[in-house]
């Protein structure tokens, strides 16, 4: 969840700086302007969301990864 939290961020600011650049660098009328916008920010939101999932699950099993190997040093306990 905080992978498309941050996804839908991203893709908002992106839009916003696209939109600018378009109509004002590129002089786009105004349809063409929101267009870009739009686009912009829904294609840069799928990957930035696509990339901050992936960098949270590799995470996630790092930390699994730690866990198992702490636990394999100790060894197996005996539960009473």
């Amino acid at each position: 969840q905080d992978a498309r939290r941050d996804g839908v961020f991203a893709g908002l600011s992106s839009g916003l700086v696209s939109a600018i650049i378009g109509s004002k660098l590129f002089r786009l009328n105004r349809n063409a302007t929101i267009l870009c916008g739009l686009v912009t920010g829904i294609v840069s939101g799928y990957q930035f969301t696509q990339g901050f999932l992936a960098a949270n699950l590799a995470r996630l099993e790092q930390e699994k990864a730690k866990l198992d190997k702490m636990a394999a040093e100790q060894g197996p306990t005996s539960t009473l």
